[in-house]
Formats: C-alpha cells, sequence, structure tokens
C-alpha cells in the first residue's frame, strides 16, 4: 500500500518541518571553501536549502574527505542560526587540519538533520587540490610541507612529502633523524612528530628523500605562545621621558621575523610606541642572579600626571597583554650623571648633575666610597640648575677609591636611582710593594730588597725624591737610601731573622712604611723539587698550591722574568688570605723560555717557602742537538749508541720527553751518487736514557744514525754519525768449518772398513803395468814450431786437448827400442816417472791407425774413452815422446805432454 507509506511520510513532515515535505529534501548549496595554508584551516560557506529559511535553528552534518577516494577525516554536527531571507547571508564553518593542506586533495560536503532518522540529500563535494607535479610543469626535487611555519611547543606535528612525477618517497627525516612514514595517498607520505619542543634559533630541518636520490630540506620553528607580561613598572628621571619596564618570561627562542613582538599604548593617546626587546639576539645566556627585563619608554603628556598604559606581546602563536594605571609624580626616580671628585689628603668632595627640573622635590641622596664601603647620606633641596654637591671624611692617604651617588625623593626611597660613579686617589698616592732575593754566603746572607710602587692597580704620576731603608737584627740594626729612581738596594745580614721597612720620601711627605720579615736563614734556604705546570699562549699560567698552615697574610709568588736566562728582572704578585690560585697573563711571557715560579706563604715571622713550580708558556722544538760519543759498539748485526745530553738544563726551550733515534741504511741504487737513502726511526721515551742497541742490521753495511732530542712539540737537530757493520767472520767459520768436521767424521766412520775401500779405489787410479806404448814420431817442422811456440808444455788447468787430424802412424808406440822400459824390470816401476803401470804384455797399435786427438786430464777416475765400444786406454798419465825420425820435418816432433791417446784401440 504506496498511498499509505506517503500520507505517514507527509504528516511526519507537517510535524518536524512545518512546512512542505518530500520524500528526500534538497541538499544545502557550498558556495566556497577557502583555504588558509598558514594556519592549515578550511572555511567552509553555506547556503541552506529552499524553504530551510522558515525556522530559526538548524542542524548541519559536515564531512571533510581526504586524497580523490574522499576518505572521510572528519564528522561534525553545527547547530546554526538559519539567517532571515532578506539578509541572504551564508553560513560559515571552519576546519583546523592535522595534516598540512598542500599534502593532498580535501573535499566537504554538507547536508542538513531534520531528525535522527530524516536528513536532507549529501551537497556534492567540494575540493580543496592539494600540491601536485603537473606534466608541463616538473619540480626540481620533492616538496616538503609544511616549510618556513611556527608550530606550537608540545603539539603533535604532521609533515608530508610531494615525491615528483615518476618517483616514490624514499625516506623521511625530521632534525636529521628517520621516523617511520605513513601513506596518505599513492603516492604522498608523511610523518608524525609527537610531542614537539622549542627548536634553537634557526629552527629544526625537516628532509625528504625520493627514489632518485634527489633531497630535499626545508625549516620549520617551533616556540611557545607570548606570556602576559610581568612585574609592570614605570618610572622617569626627568619629568619628561616614562620608561616602563617589565619581566617577558621566558627568552625568545626565534629570530625575525618570527620573534616576538611588543607594543606599548597609551590611554587616551592615538601613538603606540613599538618596543625592542632587551635581549637582542637569539639563545642570549643570562648570567645567574640577573633578571631578565624588557623596557619601553614615551614622551610624558604635558599637563597630565595619571596615565593607563598597556603592553602588548604577540607572535605566530598568539597574543597577550597587560596594564598599569599610575600617577607620574610618584614614579619620580632621579638618576646622577656627570660625578666630579675633588680629592684631598684624607677627604674628598663630590659633586653631580640631576635630569631634569626636580626643583619641586626635597631629595636624599647616598655617597658610597669602596673599598672601604663607606656611605654618607646627604639631604637636599631641588635646585634648577640641578647641581648638587657633598663631602666623605675619614680616607686614607695615597688611596685609590671609588665613589658612586644615587638619589631618591624624600619620603619615597624605597624607588632609589641608580648609582652613577666616579674613580680618584688621596695624595700623595704612593704605596710600596716590597720584596726580598736572599742568597747565603760564609759568614751570613746577602739580600736584595727590591720595592715598585703603586695605588691599588695603579701607578700615579708621582715624584718621589728617595726611599729609605731600615732594618733590624738581634745583633743590631742598619739603615741606607736609595734614589728616586731605583727599585732595590742591596744589604748584608746575618742569619738571624731580620725586618725591613721601605719608605718613599716625596714633596707631599712620606709614604705609608712596608715592612717584610725574613725567615732565619735554615727555613728561607731550603730547596724543594718544583712541579711541572702547563702555560697557555691565551691565557697565561693559572698556578695553583695547597693551603699552607698558620697562613694569616696571604701568599706571594715570585718569578724572573726573563725566564732561565743568566739575567733576572725578578718579578712577584700577593695573592691574599684564603685564595690558593693565581693567573699570570700571557703577556708577562716569551715562548720557549722555562719559568720557575716560587711559592710563599705570609705568616707573623716572615714567608716561607712552601713549594714551586716550573713550566713554559709555549714550548718549542729543542735548540741543541746531543752529543754522540765515539765509544759506540758495534757488531754484524746490531750497533750500540751513546750520546751525552742535559735534559735538566733550565735554558733548554721546553721539556725534554725522550729521544727519537733514525737509522739510515744506504742501498745501492740507479741514482747519480749510486746510493740511496732506506730510513726507519726508534724512539727513547726516557729521557734520562742516553744509550740504545739497534739491532737486525746488515753485516758489513754502511749506516748512518741521526740523533735529535724530543719535546711535546717536535725533535730538535738531529748529532748523526756513520757506522759500518763488520762481517760475520764467526758465521764464515761456522760455513767452512761444517763440511770439514762433517768430512772428518765420515772418515772417522769409514776407518774400520778402510782395507775394504782400498782396492777399489787403486784400481781406478793405478796406472797398468808393462803398458807398451809405441812412441808418437812427429814431423820434425811440427816439433821445431811447437818448441818455438811452446804449445806442447805441460800446463796446470784441468783438461787441455789437442786435435791431430789425418796423421800416419808407421811405427809402433813403444816406451823403448825394446819395447820395454830401459833398464827396468817390470817390478820395478821407479824406472821411469811416466811408465804406465799394468799388467804384463805390450801395449800397441795397429801400424796405420789414425791418431785423432791428444788429451791431458788431470783427473778422470775410472773414465773410459774412445768413441767406440772397444776397450781403450784407462785413465792414466802416460808420457808421450816423439822424435824426428831421419830429419822429418813433422811439426810436432819432439813435443811432449802429459796425456794419453783417446783413438787407440788396444789389440784383443
Amino acid at each position: 500500500m504506496p498511498w499509505v507509506v506517503h500520507v505517514l511520510l507527509l504528516v511526519a513532515c507537517s510535524e518536524y518541518q512545518r512546512g512542505w515535505c518530500f520524500e528526500s529534501a534538497p541538499a544545502p548549496s557550498i558556495i566556497e571553501l577557502h583555504p588558509n595554508n598558514r594556519t592549515q584551516s578550511l572555511v567552509v560557506k553555506w547556503r541552506p536549502s529552499r524553504g530551510a529559511s522558515k525556522e530559526s535553528n538548524a542542524t548541519f552534518e559536515i564531512q571533510v574527505g581526504r586524497t580523490e577516494n574522499f576518505y572521510v577525516v572528519q564528522k561534525a554536527n553545527v547547530s546554526v542560526t538559519l539567517p532571515l531571507p532578506r539578509d541572504a547571508k551564508p553560513l560559515v564553518w571552519k576546519w583546523v587540519s592535522e595534516l598540512p593542506l598542500q599534502c593532498t586533495d580535501h573535499s566537504v560536503r554538507i547536508r542538513r538533520l531534520f531528525n535522527d532518522t530524516f536528513a536532507s540529500d549529501w551537497s556534492p563535494w567540494k575540493t580543496n587540490l592539494g600540491e601536485q607535479e603537473l606534466r608541463d610543469q616538473p619540480w626540481d626535487a620533492p616538496k616538503l610541507f609544511p616549510f618556513q611555519q611556527v608550530l606550537k611547543e608540545g603539539s603533535s606535528g604532521h609533515f608530508c612529502c610531494v615525491p615528483r612525477h615518476g618517483t616514490h618517497i624514499v625516506n623521511i627525516s625530521f632534525s636529521s633523524e628517520a621516523l617511520p612514514t605513513i601513506p596518505i595517498d599513492k603516492r604522498v607520505k608523511a610523518i608524525v612528530v609527537e610531542n614537539l619542543n622549542a627548536t634553537g634559533c634557526y629552527g629544526v630541518n625537516f628532509g625528504c628523500l625520493d627514489s632518485e636520490d634527489v633531497e630535499e630540506q626545508y625549516l620549520n620553528y617551533v616556540t611557545f605562545p607570548p606570556q602576559k607580561p610581568r612585574n609592570l613598572s614605570c618610572e622617569t628621571r626627568d619629568m619628561r621621558t616614562v620608561t616602563c619596564s617589565w619581566n617577558p618570561g621566558r627568552l625568545p627562542n626565534l629570530l625575525e621575523p618570527h620573534k616576538r613582538a611588543y607594543t606599548l599604548h597609551v590611554l587616551n593617546s592615538s601613538n603606540s610606541v613599538s618596543c625592542k626587546d632587551s635581549i637582542s639576539s637569539c639563545g642570549m645566556a643570562i648570567p645567574g642572579g640577573q633578571v631578565y627585563t624588557s623596557s619601553c619608554s614615551f614622551k610624558a603628556i604635558p599637563g597630565q600626571q595619571v596615565y593607563t598604559v598597556t603592553i602588548r606581546v604577540r607572535n605566530d602563536l598568539g597574543e597577550e597583554s597587560e596594564s598599569i594605571t599610575f600617577n607620574l609624580t610618584d614614579r619620580v626616580v632621579p638618576v646622577p650623571v656627570h660625578v666630579v671628585v675633588n680629592p684631598g689628603v684624607r677627604q674628598a668632595d663630590v659633586s653631580w648633575t640631576l635630569q631634569g627640573n626636580l626643583s619641586g622635590f626635597a631629595l636624599s641622596c647616598q655617597i658610597r666610597t669602596d673599598p672601604d664601603s663607606r656611605v654618607v647620606d646627604v639631604e637636599l633641596q631641588g635646585r634648577l640648575d640641578g647641581r648638587y654637591e657633598g663631602r666623605v671624611e675619614g680616607l686614607r692617604p695615597c688611596t685609590h677609591y671609588t665613589t658612586s651617588v644615587h638619589c631618591a625623593v624624600t619620603g619615597r626611597a624605597w624607588r632609589w636611582g641608580a648609582w652613577a660613579g666616579s674613580q680618584f686617589y688621596t695624595h700623595p698616592c704612593v704605596e710600596l710593594d716590597v720584596w726580598s732575593q736572599v742568597r747565603p754566603h760564609a759568614r751570613g746572607r746577602n739580600v736584595t730588597v727590591l720595592w715598585r710602587k703603586h695605588c691599588n692597580g695603579s701607578e700615579p704620576n708621582v715624584s718621589i725624591q728617595k726611599y729609605r731603608v731600615e732594618w733590624e737584627q738581634p745583633e743590631g740594626q742598619g739603615k741606607a737610601e736609595a734614589n728616586g729612581d731605583e727599585m732595590q738596594i742591596k744589604l748584608s745580614i746575618s742569619p738571624s731573622a731580620c725586618n725591613i721597612s721601605v719608605t718613599a720620601i716625596c714633596q707631599c711627605g712620606f709614604s705609608l712604611s712596608h715592612q717584610i720579615t725574613i725567615p732565619p736563614a735554615p727555613h728561607r734556604e731550603r730547596l724543594l723539587q718544583a712541579r711541572r705546570v702547563n702555560g697557555s699562549a691565551m691565557e697565561g699560567f693559572w698556578l695553583s698550591w695547597a693551603t699552607g698552615t698558620n697562613i694569616t697574610c696571604g701568599y706571594l709568588v715570585q718569578w724572573c722574568q726573563l725566564g732561565s736566562a743568566p739575567t733576572c728582572d725578578r718579578r712577584w704578585e700577593k695573592v691574599t688570605a684564603g685564595s690558593t690560585s693565581l693567573l699570570l697573563p700571557a703577556g708577562y711571557f716569551r715562548a720557549g723560555r722555562r719559568y720557575t715560579f716560587e711559592i710563599f706563604g705570609c705568616r707573623t715571622d716572615g714567608h716561607w717557602l712552601l713549594e714551586a713550580q716550573t713550566g713554559y708558556i709555549v714550548e718549542q722544538k729543542p735548540a741543541k742537538s746531543p752529543q754522540l760519543l765515539r765509544s759506540s759498539r758495534t757488531a754484524p748485526s746490531s750497533v750500540t749508541l751513546e750520546w751525552c745530553f742535559d735534559e735538566e738544563d733550565p735554558m733548554q726551550t721546553g721539556f725534554i720527553t725522550g729521544y727519537l733515534v733514525t737509522v739510515q741504511e744506504k742501498t745501492p741504487s740507479s741514482t747519480s751518487n749510486g746510493h740511496m737513502q732506506s730510513s726507519y726511526s726508534l724512539s727513547v721515551d726516557d729521557p734520562r736514557r742516553k744509550t740504545l742497541t739497534v739491532r737486525d742490521l746488515k753485516e758489513d753495511s754502511e749506516y748512518t744514525f741521526l740523533v735529535g732530542a724530543c719535546t711535546a712539540v717536535g725533535v730538535g737537530p738531529p748529532a748523526s754519525c756513520t757506522v759500518r757493520t763488520p762481517p760475520n767472520y764467526s758465521l764464515l767459520l761456522v760455513k767452512v768449518l761444517t763440511p770439514a768436521v762433517l768430512l772428518l767424521g765420515l772418515g772417522f766412520l769409514l776407518w774400520p772398513r778402510g782395507k775394504m775401500l782400498v782396492g777399489p779405489i787403486k784400481a781406478v787410479f793405478q796406472i797398468p803395468m808393462n803398458l807398451k806404448v809405441k812412441t808418437l814420431e812427429l814431423d820434425s817442422a811440427l816439433y821445431e814450431a811447437s818448441e818455438k811456440i811452446k804449445a806442447l808444455q805441460a800446463e796446470e788447468c784441468s783438461c787441455s786437448q789437442i786435435e791431430v787430424m789425418e796423421l800416419e802412424l808407421e811405427k809402433k808406440l813403444l816406451l823403448g827400442p825394446e819395447g820395454s822400459c830401459p833398464s827396468a824390470s817390470e817390478d820395478d816401476p821407479a824406472c821411469c816417472p811416466y811408465c804406465p803401470q799394468g799388467p804384463g804384455g805390450t801395449w800397441k797399435l795397429p801400424e796405420n791407425q789414425k791418431v785423432m786427438s791428444l788429451t791431458n786430464l788431470t783427473y778422470c777416475p775410472g773414465q773410459t774413452l774412445g768413441p767406440s765400444t772397444s776397450p781403450y786406454v784407462s785413465l792414466c798419465d802416460v808420457a808421450v815422446l816423439g822424435k824426428p825420425e831421419g830429419g822429418a820435418k813433422d811439426p810436432l816432433a819432439g813435443a811432449a805432454t802429459m796425456g794419453y791417446i783417446t783413438t787407440a784401440e788396444v789389440p784383443q
């Protein structure tokens, strides 16, 4: 029954809408969607549907969608009062996004709610496009949002990165730290930083890296909202200018243009004054105990006494203000200027000027003098010329003072003005600082009394006529004088304690005497081991020492201004009791000089030496080289070096920390001099050690050794010497004796079997007996030629060979005409030293046998010679003697050699 449903719907519409009704009400119309990227907000303006103006109140549902998929990130019901038809004003709603609007598209749609069950249609999505790269307008780098914006401290920051076309995001970092990314759409990614901390002066970096390694970084700023000015107060010095000051709270953490700004506004005045923060720079530290204040001034309005002043402070995160109302006459704070002092011997007249016309006020002023902190109260009546004066008495002569003046309106002493001051000296300004240098001798001590004049750190231009020096000992007393331009005097005293006083005499009188007590000799001349102290070229020497016992009048530090030079310009500084440190400026000292500081404790019985410290303001390389001793010990593989050097010499340019030994070896090279240097260095870390053994050297090689002293800065000039290592004879002897010992050992082992070995050895070297060799007959011409050129002489070489080609032997080679050794038996081989020893029988060569060569070999054990397998003559010493026969001109006739016939065939 559709008509029943239609009737019921009409009834419902008439009840809830009090007007016409359809099955679906028309949607509202969005007429504007305005983004504010700085505040990350969207402002929506829309008009209700037709007929909605019949009711005064209405509820709308608004949805905010993100990306092109309209992912809903915000839902809100907004109750508004509908405008009358004649107003025709659109409805407005503002939404603040956590994510920057440039990151992606943000869309809004609206519908009207009539009750829990009925609503109008949704309006079409109205979209605010985010930043995106167009193909015709490509980017050079990814874009990051937000950038250069001020964020609130403690909030959560959302940061996104939009990549270039065709790339994607790889990494997003915040304050140089990579953070997990959150996908916003297919391409855009973001990060969330919780609880943001206030950044430094120059913000915090936010970076993005894409897939092509293109990185972009932007800066953002995190600060805090301005704080309400506290302790606002206003005053005037001259009734012409009013100055207001206040405590602004936290120090600023940002620079312009994000730094907070102050504005002063006076009620009933059209002018506003822009104020500057007293902290002009970001991150400036405030010294401890001081209050950070800001101030601003404006011109007083003539004839007006009551003022209402408002101070407004604002920055990118908000605005605060504070107001104050006051009567100007109650805010008068006089400030003295141009303080002038006319000093005397024990008093001083002080005058000053107050700004403005304060003739109608009674004034109370105070004059304070330091260092004794004396305060004098002065009651004055205001004057037209503004000039006031007072007197201070009871001052010490020859003393440096600082005087200060401040004033207030009588009856309002709670509001004193600022102090203004000046400095002066009482006359005569001569104060002496006395010290002494004691040197013992056989009958007592020589004392050099030194002094200098000053007045609390300043030296006035006072003419000193002379100095009077007086001393007193149990044995007696004495007196001496020195000229006004002298600063020392020499005395001779006994070993007993001595009191010395020095007084300056000038035109205005005597200065205060300064006394010093020299303890008895055993206490003053004791020696102490100096402790090392490090200086600084920027600050100087910072000396500190342990607290001495019974110290009543402070400490004194003395040193020689020229360091360890033979001459000494002695200096000293006094330290008040209770302080155990002293800073000596670097300008007093020179680099490369050793300074020794002696620290004395002042007691009623004199100055006692407590400790000594020594050091350099800047150490330098040693200026001297060690002295190498000639008694260096050498071995084939090592050299022991010895040298002399005074490491404790006070004239050294730095503390000696050790020595550096450089070893240079001459090795063959292709250079012009034929040698090259290969070097290495060895260090000796003990400055008292002056010997070093250099090992692992080569025998019979030349080395150059360089020895230089070292400080913390570097190595000084070296001393050098050249040493050649000797050959290693012991190793050579071992190489020679080792085979000999082995042979002797082998002989000893084989001696029991000697008889068994003698036979085979003899068989090798024995010449066969009864060897019949036919005499070699050579042509006489060859014989004569060999005699002239000595070609067939016996040689000591291992082998000499004579080639005889196509030589016909017509006779038998025999050792004698009878074919045997003459006048000898076969059993007597001594008949001829060259007769071959062997078995009986005659060895001969067939007639017409060709002799190919004659060879002399000193040693060919057991060798069978010859070109064929026929038995040949074995190794032996054969005397081949040839005589010319019938006067034949054989060139080899008469030649003799030790050898054997290599091609002689032995008959079978």
